[in-house]
């Protein structure tokens, strides 16, 4: 029998045009950061970046692209399916931004749709704006963060097929589980775990349950195995496979689970929003009866059920899930914002005074977009001097990226690893990508000396490196080190006459080293 949720709509236009004025204020303060600068600080951005430019310069057979191929049907491949429709037409750090737009507008709205399918509150959505600053977008894994629109939409649909049986949802929801498959990998294994956690909360009996979940996972899986068995291993593959399972201690996972969740850096130094943010969460819940009588009355539907056992699931995935699995790291990581969001799902869904919290949320949120302007503008100040190296650079050569010093003094993260892909980016050039090695990647190398190696580099402690092949035919070498922390690095990095390079340009702690016989090979 189709459940209903009991709700008082005392003035339901009233609430829907401040839902909608709070999500517009909101939309704008959170995606203010990301258009007021050129750069910004998030590790793997680049990376991404670079592989979409790829995708621009494929038909140009003077273009770095003509060492790539294109496969369009692997994991990962839906993000670049997006950004292949603007390739032509659009610059590549502006299709950049509009990813990251489409992940910040639209994750708040697919989890409000959730929210309200489930029977709570949509209204607690606005909880979700500041969350998206988390450790996912520090890092800069896009695909993921784009694919979270499609993860809630999907739980939306499946709450749908579990509480009222809804013959619509039942034939979307296969598909939609193909299409995060497409997106992204660890997002459709999570969100495949969540769908069978509300199946088998929801009404009907086991059976009807157990084959539910059958027609949901077939096609999915079906779509995997075919992709499993087309796969080649690399060599930067077999070297993550032969990596041991990682799983941190459960107790360090709970100690590290607010960094986790809010590790996007314009928290550093912000604590008032944390403090404001648990605030707002207190006051709805003492300002609210828990209508003990009506709960009483009405036993435990499944309706609220789902509401329990989802956050309830999700904790558990975070503490059970591994830090590495195969070729994937940052794992249990990616996962800790789902932890705070999913707990909204067992607030009370009628709280009084609530014009009252959502406008000092809505006030927290704009507080906290222009504290990030000023985080990013610092940070773009401070990496500009990096791209005035590579201006300073010919166009369309080979360069070598090896940052001793990775941090920004305004971030809390290596967001300069990747700073090199720029040079691909702005200038054509090619620059080693480590995306570009891996099977489940759409955009692979076709040069042999990439294939081969498993994309180490002579930086951090292992100049070796520098005798891969692929280093034979490397003009620039781009480094990054500031004089007070060490001394001149070429003795370390270019030691035993492996490379005769001078330096060719110098910006603060920036410099560009060439070599002096561009076709000189490496050591043995």
């Amino acid at each position: 029998m189709p459940e209903s949720f009991p709700s008082p709509k005392p003035d339901r236009t009233r609430t829907d045009i401040f839902l909608f004025f709070g999500i517009a204020v909101a939309s704008i303060a959170i995606i203010l950061p990301i258009l007021m600068v050129d750069l910004l600080p998030f590790v793997d951005y680049p990376l991404h970046l670079s592989l979409i430019g790829i995708l621009r310069d494929l038909d140009d057979p003077a273009a770095s692209a003509v060492q790539y191929h294109v496969r369009w049907f692997t994991p990962y491949s839906g993000m670049y399916w997006i950004a292949a429709l603007m390739v032509s037409a659009v610059p590549i750090e502006t299709i950049g931004k509009l990813l990251l737009i489409l992940y910040m507008v639209f994750t708040p709205p697919a989890f409000m749709v959730f929210l309200r399918a489930t029977g709570q509150n949509p209204r607690y959505g606005l909880l979700m704006y500041p969350l998206l600053y988390n450790f996912n977008l520090s890092w800069g894994f896009l695909p993921f963060l784009i694919s979270m629109p499609l993860v809630f939409l999907t739980l939306s649909v499946t709450v749908a097929v579990a509480l009222r049986n809804s013959k619509p949802a039942t034939a979307v929801l296969p598909v939609l589980l193909i299409f995060l498959f497409f997106m992204h990998l660890f997002a459709f294994l999570v969100t495949l775990f969540l769908v069978a956690v509300i199946i088998l909360s929801g009404t009907g009996t086991f059976r009807q349950k157990l084959w539910l979940l059958v027609w949901f996972g077939a096609a999915p899986v079906l779509v995997n195995w075919i992709w499993y068995r087309g796969l080649s291993y690399s060599v930067a593959d077999q070297v993550f496979l032969s990596k041991k399972l990682v799983i941190p201690p459960v107790l360090s996972k709970l100690a590290f689970l607010p960094e986790y969740i809010l590790s996007g850096d314009p928290f550093r130094g912000y604590g008032v929003v944390l403090g404001s943010m648990a605030g707002i969460m207190i006051l709805y819940c003492m300002l609210d009866r828990l209508r003990s009588e009506r709960l009483k009355s009405a036993g435990f539907p499944a309706g609220l059920r789902i509401r329990w056992i989802v956050p309830a699931a999700v904790l558990g995935a975070y503490l059970a899930c591994p830090y590495s699995l195969l070729t994937a790291v940052w794992l249990f990581n990616r996962l800790a914002f789902l932890v705070p969001a999913t707990l909204i799902l067992v607030l009370p869904a009628n709280p009084p005074r609530r014009m009252i919290a959502d406008c000092l949320l809505i006030l927290i949120i704009a507080g906290f977009g222009l504290y990030t302007v000023r985080l990013y503008l610092l940070f773009e100040r401070e990496a500009v001097e990096g791209l005035a190296c590579l201006e300073r650079i010919e166009p369309g050569k080979r360069l070598e990226g090896c940052f001793i010093d990775s941090r920004s003094r305004y971030t809390d993260h290596t967001v300069y690893d990747h700073f090199d892909q720029y040079y691909q980016i702005r200038y054509e050039g090619v620059v080693h990508n480590p995306f570009a090695v891996l099977t489940h990647m759409p955009i692979r190398y076709t040069d042999p000396h990439f294939k081969r190696e498993a994309g180490v580099t002579g930086c951090r402690g292992n100049p070796p490196g520098w005798r891969l092949p692929r280093f034979r035919e490397i003009d620039y070498f781009f480094l990054r080190q500031y004089p007070e922390k060490g001394s001149n690095p070429i003795p370390y990095l270019f030691g035993d006459n492996l490379f005769d390079v001078r330096q060719a340009v110098v910006s603060g702690p920036w410099s560009i080293y060439q070599k002096k016989d561009p076709a000189m090979e490496t050591g043995p």
